[in-house]
């Protein structure tokens, strides 16, 4: 069900229930809302009352819903977990959470105080659970949240709880926002029982009392004949009292009673302004409406179940209101539920004013543009500052505006603005518009840094840094500028001068103590940059966009734990070009260059790599580590590092003056590497598994930036590993054939055993008008390749047996046999257990009798790939710390792939990854095709469909259609399958496919499969171009906003912000870049006497194609010369000879 494992489970029986969604619903809202929600599954029950075969309408219970129970743990209500020791702050101070419940036994309960009229409340202390308090009235913990709950009852009961301060104010007990959530939770759905009962809060250690999870929420959405529940108007909490309208009353109306008017003005504005947001996504009518159909059809056929088992579809159930007692099928029950929830939606939105709209939701604007703001029937008042225009107690704010005219914007805004009507004001609308994006770049990025010295306390993380510059012609005003996504930063006001340079860090102690105190510092952030590669998001003073960047560590590997630092390539290039690989480049030196310009990078390294490497040793060898270089010239390698240990690269250094011939090889032994005096920290490789890299270095023993080499696992003795290059030219690190030190790999070994097919995505079942994944059609199935019986097993050691891992986790039972040539099929299921299972598998696919199936293995096959690992036990370790320990050598890996250059007919069309040739390499996709599944019977070519007519790009407006088709012949008959992106889309299944509609979010590749009985063949990708233009400018809106222009305003087609003389319709009509004014298209046509030379400049990584024309009227071009993609920028010239 993919859910965490826990001990604790409801099955909830939604009997009154009858859309079965009440709970469902509301626990899916709050958790889009931001909060933990109890994790849920429907499923249907039976219970083997006659202890047989399963029997429909019998054994069967109706449909329930799975949910877990509320409780502090990992996957749950994620707090801390107080203990009995937990007597004294801040210990003592979370994790709590509490409830407002009907009674029950073991309660461990207490009461507030209460006060200014508001009554005191009835609570329970749900986790610790009861069972964990001796003698809870004595327990420091009970007393210390009975305290908490009574202080801050003492603050929001006291006379002056509106100006009070510091811990004299409520909002320093609970957490405001939650409140205001679960306010609106509770409202929006009319939950008859929200407040006063099953009413959840939760407060952490260190932190606030929040009101949440939210828990049964049956009688809701209309679902109470009582408390005015099934009215879609009208405030649910005006029905109860102040003291089951839980805190809530007090800030609200002020008084006891529900029509006071003396409540908080701020909270009251949080609601309406939290409305304001929520009312356009989460409980937008529309996108509720749309997951309420998509929930009832995949229910649809169950329910049909479970009212036939239980009639009560047109009958009273308890506490159902008329409109849910008339309809008499599911489907009128929904159509109930969906007109409530509308009708709730409409009532709410008119209660609170409209807040303004904006002619322009943000973006860039030209200097002087005019922004409209409308709010019909209201005044507005706005900020261009980004404050709030209504002050703390709702009077209008001192640097608010009156509108009164479309507002002129000059400078970079974040325009803030509330309509003002009937004395009360609207939610907030806000919007920047952007005239000028400050050059205030990030230039180096340490996000693994080397680990920290011996007997440091600090962690490798505490030295990660961030080097910001000043890229500008003018000094910057850097206080109030923001990082997000990984870490968490605000500038302090600092002025930063033109090619200045500011540092934040992680730690400031840290990184003083490995770089010295010379450096600008801005501060440190909270959190940490990711060593795998995340994400950055740096924003201008007023939420403006500069810059967000993406990175991976995969770009340079040196950069991931070795002390090199991810540096800007060319200061001087375009703000667009942060976002690629190749404007990052690592430091030139290991520690970064924090705080000044790094320097040039070092020449190209020669590719010299680790080629074989001998790790388990015994008394007749010793561990090697052989070196090639792959140049056509000679290599010094002289003061480079051998290692085994990425992250202590300086092990071993060869000796200065060692050169590598073109294609030489080179081998280093433990007599080189693990002897005092020749190696600087001797060394060893694990049999067992370990790893080896070469590091490049100068003559200052400083590591220069080139890294190579691998990870391994348990291997036999005297067996090397070798290095091994793909069809798809991707380096693997396999057990060779044989031991071939100082000279050319013998290749990969292919064991007697190997994995000969894989069906990793049956076809998706299509039930309750949903597709559903099939695991249950799975397999793996291996093939002895050799002429001898093959024992899954250590002959000397018999209980020692093979296992699959990675993918699927399976350990092979004992006296396991793999006949010469024979097969055994891993499947999913327990085929002793599941004979069910087991007869309709070898039905399906004519499994030979005499396969063997074993199973189940642990995990499904992945849809989208992942790693297949076949493995055989090793003696056990003899001595050492590994002693006793039984080291498992891969025999192969095949590590699938559901797209190019793996065959896609495998990826859900019925058809399985079949092994081409058993003696060859096993994880290349060059020895895989798509055929149709024949688990046991081995595998037989068939004849290809052949495709005789491609499908062809397109390009449409948004809202438009496109058209695909496909023709093929061949031996039939055929079927199709339709691929967006290397993805199925399932159900497109003709020759030719329809997209209507079509939307941005569709642009990409497509592609058809066409598949007969035994194999498949793939047409060429057609690009779908989806081109959308909001404001008519000419210019496609993804286009404009890659380059930082405004979407939604037609002028900009007109403006040339980097003043090159090109306009940016222009540059987009080019393709060159409306920001740098250096890419530019420009022709300049020489005549000459018969001929016309033609002159531009070509950008790099662009391909042009020059055409003429003899007549303009009308015109009929014709290519003169295509010309290819210059790897740099540079001048073309073509000649017309017969202009």
């Amino acid at each position: 069900l993919g859910l965490p494992s826990e001990s604790d489970w409801v099955l909830y029986n939604p009997y009154s229930d009858k859309p079965f969604l009440q709970n469902f619903l509301a626990y899916e809202l709050h958790e889009k809302m931001g909060y933990y929600a109890v994790r849920r599954r429907f499923v249907e029950v039976f219970v083997n009352t006659a202890r047989g075969r399963l029997a429909y309408p019998r054994d069967y219970s109706g449909i329930y819903l799975l949910v877990e129970k509320i409780k502090i743990a990992k996957n749950r209500v994620d707090l801390k977990k107080l203990g009995p020791e937990d007597r004294t702050e801040p210990d003592v101070t979370g994790g709590y959470i509490i409830k407002k419940d009907k009674d029950s036994v073991g309660d461990v309960g207490f009461s507030t105080t209460g006060g200014a009229g508001f009554g005191a409340q009835a609570l329970k202390i749900h986790d610790p659970k009861p069972t964990e308090f001796t003698n809870a009235v004595r327990d420091a913990r009970f007393i210390w949240i009975r305290n908490y709950l009574n202080q801050f009852e003492k603050a929001l009961y006291a006379p002056d709880w509106l100006t009070a301060t510091g811990t004299n104010h409520y909002s320093w007990y609970i957490d405001v926002g939650s409140f205001v959530d679960n306010h609106w939770i509770v409202e929006f759905s009319k939950q008859i029982d929200g407040y006063r009962l099953s009413n959840y809060m939760s407060k952490d250690r260190g932190g606030k009392l929040k009101m949440a999870p939210i828990w049964d929420w049956n009688l809701s959405f209309g679902n109470a004949d009582y408390l005015e529940g099934w009215r879609t108007n009208g405030w649910y909490y005006s029905q109860l009292d102040n003291v089951t309208h839980i805190w809530l009353r007090r800030r609200i109306n002020g008084t006891p009673r529900s029509g006071g008017k003396t409540g908080d003005p701020d909270f009251n504005q949080l609601i309406i302004d939290r409305w304001s947001e929520l009312r356009t996504n989460v409980f937008s009518a529309a996108n509720i409406v749309a997951r309420v159909d998509e929930l009832a059809a995949m229910l649809d056929e169950a329910a049909k179940r479970d009212f036939a088992k239980y009639p009560r579809l047109g009958t009273y159930v308890w506490p159902n209101p008329s409109f849910y007692v008339t309809p008499r099928t599911y489907q009128g029950i929904i159509d109930t539920l969906k007109t409530w929830i509308q009708g709730r939606y409409a009532w709410i939105d008119t209660q609170f004013p409209r807040a303004p709209a904006f002619s322009l939701s943000g973006g860039r604007v030209p200097p002087g543009f005019r922004l409209g703001i409308t709010a019909p029937g209201a005044t507005i008042y706005y900020t261009l500052d980004g404050t709030d225009p209504r002050a703390p107690g709702g009077t209008v704010a001192p640097g608010a505006k009156l509108y009164a005219g479309l507002v002129p914007i000059e400078a970079t805004a974040r325009v803030v603005a509330r309509a003002w009507r009937t004395n009360t004001w609207s939610g907030p609308t806000a919007a920047t518009l952007v005239v000028d994006t400050p050059r205030f770049l990030l230039t180096e990025l340490m996000y693994h840094p080397a680990g920290p010295p011996a007997g440091s306390t600090n962690a490798s993380a505490d030295f990660e840094f961030l080097e910001f510059a000043n890229l500008g012609a003018t000094a910057l005003a850097l206080g109030g500028y923001r990082l997000t996504g990984d870490v968490e930063f605000t500038f302090p006001n600092l002025v930063l001068g033109v090619g200045q340079r500011v540092l934040v860090v992680k730690n400031r102690g840290a990184f003083i103590a490995r770089y010295g105190g010379d450096y600008l510092i801005a501060g440190e952030y909270t959190g940490n940059l990711s060593n795998a590669g995340r994400r950055l998001r740096l924003e201008g003073r007023l939420g403006e966009r500069i810059l967000e960047l993406v990175w991976d560590d995969r770009w340079y590997p040196i950069t991931d734990g070795a002390g090199f630092s991810l540096v800007v390539a060319d200061e001087s290039a375009p703000l667009v070009a942060w976002g690629q690989p190749s404007q990052w480049r690592p430091s030139r030196e290991a520690g970064g260059s924090p705080g000044r310009s790094d320097p040039a990078p070092l020449p190209a390294f020669p590719p010299v790599v680790i080629s074989e490497v001998l790790t388990h040793a015994d008394s007749t060898v010793r561990d090697a580590i052989e070196l090639q270089n792959l140049a056509a010239t000679a290599a010094d390698i002289g003061g480079w590092f051998l290692t085994d240990d990425f992250t202590t690269p300086k092990k071993y250094r060869i000796a200065p003056g060692t050169t590598l011939q073109p294609g030489e090889f080179r081998v280093f032994t433990e007599a080189d590497f693990n002897t005092p005096g020749n190696a600087l920290s001797p060394f060893a490789l694990n049999a067992q598994g370990d790893q080896v890299y070469l590091f490049s270095g100068d003559a200052q023993t400083n590591l220069t930036g080139y890294v190579h080499g691998f990870e391994f696992g348990a291997q036999r003795a005297r067996v090397t590993f070798g290095r091994h290059v793909t069809s798809t030219g991707e380096e693997r690190f396999v057990t060779q054939r044989a031991n071939t030190l100082g000279g050319a790999n013998a290749g990969p070994w292919i064991g007697p055993v190997v994995i000969s097919e894989i069906m990793y995505r049956p076809p998706a079942v299509f039930a309750n008008a949903a597709y559903w994944n099939n695991s249950e059609d799975e397999y793996i199935e291996l093939f002895n390749r050799s002429y001898v019986p093959v024992t899954l097993a250590d002959l000397n050691y018999p209980t020692n047996t093979w296992k699959l891992d990675k993918a699927g986790e399976f350990t092979f039972p004992t006296n396991t046999t793999l006949a010469p040539g024979g097969y055994l099929l891993l499947v999913n299921f327990d085929p002793i257990r599941q004979p069910a299972l087991l007869a309709a598998f070898v039905a399906k696919y004519n499994v030979p009798q005499d396969a063997a199936i074993l199973g189940p293995y642990r995990g499904d096959l992945a849809n989208g790939g992942e790693r297949v690992a076949l493995y055989l036990p090793d003696a056990p370790a003899a001595a050492g710390a590994d002693a006793g320990r039984v080291p498992y050598v891969l025999v192969e890996e095949v590590h699938y792939a559901d797209n190019a250059p793996w065959p896609v007919a495998a990826a859900g069309m019925g058809f399985a990854l079949s092994r081409r040739a058993a003696d060859q390499f096993g994880d290349d996709p060059a020895n895989w095709e798509a055929a149709a599944p024949t688990p046991g019977r081995g595998y037989t070519p068939g004849a290809l469909p052949t495709i005789e007519g491609q499908p062809q790009d397109q390009a449409v407006s948004a809202g438009g259609t496109a058209t695909f088709s496909v023709t093929a012949g061949g031996p039939g008959p055929l079927r199709y399958q339709w691929q967006f992106n290397g993805k199925n889309l399932l159900g497109a299944t003709n020759a030719t496919l329809v997209l209507t509609n079509v939307q941005p979010a569709q642009a990409g590749s497509y592609q058809g499969t066409v598949l007969n009985s035994a194999a498949a063949v793939t047409s060429r990708p057609a690009w779908l171009a989806v081109r959308v233009d909001a404001d008519d400018d000419g210019m496609d809106d993804g286009w404009e906003a890659v380059h930082d222009l405004n979407p939604n305003l037609g002028s900009d087609a007109a403006a040339d912000p980097d003043a090159d003389g090109q306009s940016n319709l222009q540059e987009y009509l080019s393709g060159t870049d409306p920001l740098d004014p250096r890419s530019q298209l420009r022709l300049t046509g020489i005549a000459s006497t018969g001929a016309v030379e033609i002159r531009f400049t070509a950008i790099s990584n662009t391909t042009y194609t020059v055409q003429f024309t003899d007549s303009l009227n009308p015109p009929q071009w014709k290519k003169l010369r295509d010309v290819s993609a210059p790897t740099t920028t540079a001048t073309v010239v073509v000649v017309d000879p017969e202009a």
